[in-house]
């Protein structure tokens, strides 16, 4: 499993319910670059579902599409549903505010040496059991990373490393995750853009990992690194045919019990935490898009889940 790190993640000065809205114009346009390919229902296979939700109260209707944040360069093939929801939507949301990119990588590095690199005279090595430090060792070397510099991480971060690695020699993208894509879509209509955290609040959550979870961690997904292009083609499979049985099997309920600590700080708490901003959504009006991770929408703990639980009307399309 991966989710967004630093040097990837975007900077945020609002969240959605008690910060202000960056609207386009704060930001500037940009272009669609013909990222999207709309697939018109007509072509699609009778009772077709898709990586898409509408939550509605008496007031408010919020879509969920489900992202992959890292893809191969190819155009992203849309449902003519999805595209006729974005449309008719007033506000566009992230998990965070993609606009940002400039500050979000200014701020990245100093947040990584603060919180996720070992002070000096300490190692990963120390952290990690003797057979443990030896696979870590072949891995960096199948994977070209120097143990130098890989000792200084904590093995969270440089999970994330290893698997960006791997990805990047894949072939993967996350210029052209589903996230990124619909950030340009939006700039492009000048829709508000909003993001629904700071973008360091999932990484402050796993301050408090022990070593040995964030190692489960560490080796569980330098497993799929290995595999990264085959795992991102299994998800995204899953993601074209609305699976989310599958997905959830895949990126939740199916990961092992020394991951289900980290897990349920990347996934379920902070849906709870979203939960609540959107309940002041639904109190309020107007139609909102938001892209998150499909890991995000899918389980008992997915946001659809949590939603019908609190009364709210729910629907895959």
């Amino acid at each position: 499993m991966f989710f967004r790190m630093p040097g990837k993640l975007f900077w945020a000065d609002f969240t959605m319910s008690n910060y202000q809205l960056q609207t386009i114009s704060q930001v500037g346009a940009a272009r669609d670059n013909g990222d999207t390919q709309v697939v018109p229902t007509s072509s699609e296979i009778p009772g077709t579902k898709h990586f898409f939700w509408r939550a509605k109260s008496p007031t408010a209707t919020v879509y969920f599409m489900g992202s992959i944040h890292i893809r191969k360069n190819t155009p992203l093939q849309v449902p003519e549903i999805v595209e006729k929801c974005f449309d008719e939507s007033n506000y566009v949301g992230f998990e965070y505010d993609l606009t940002q990119e400039g500050q979000i990588r200014k701020a990245a590095g100093p947040y990584i040496q603060a919180h996720g690199t070992y002070p000096p005279g300490d190692s990963l090595a120390n952290h990690l059991t003797p057979a443990q430090w030896h696979q870590l060792q072949m891995m960096l070397k199948e994977e070209g990373i120097k143990e130098e510099t890989a000792s200084r991480l904590k093995p969270f971060y440089l999970s994330a490393t290893l698997f960006g690695n791997s990805a990047q020699k894949g072939g993967l993208s996350y210029e052209k995750g589903i996230d990124e894509i619909f950030c340009r879509k939006s700039q492009a209509a000048k829709k508000p853009i909003f993001g629904m955290e700071f973008w360091y609040e999932p990484l402050e959550a796993t301050e408090s990992l022990t070593d040995q979870e964030q190692a489960s961690f560490l080796f569980s997904t330098s497993k799929g690194a290995t595999n990264s292009s085959r795992f991102m083609d299994e998800i995204l499979a899953d993601w074209k045919t609305g699976n989310t049985t599958d997905m959830d099997s895949l990126v939740n309920s199916g990961v092992s019990p020394g991951d289900k600590a980290i897990m349920d700080k990347i996934i379920k708490f902070r849906n709870e935490k979203w939960l609540r901003q959107l309940d002041r959504v639904f109190r309020g009006s107007g139609t909102y898009f938001i892209v998150v991770g499909s890991g995000h929408l899918v389980g008992a703990y997915g946001l659809p889940s949590l939603l019908v639980q609190k009364g709210y009307q729910v629907e895959q399309f």
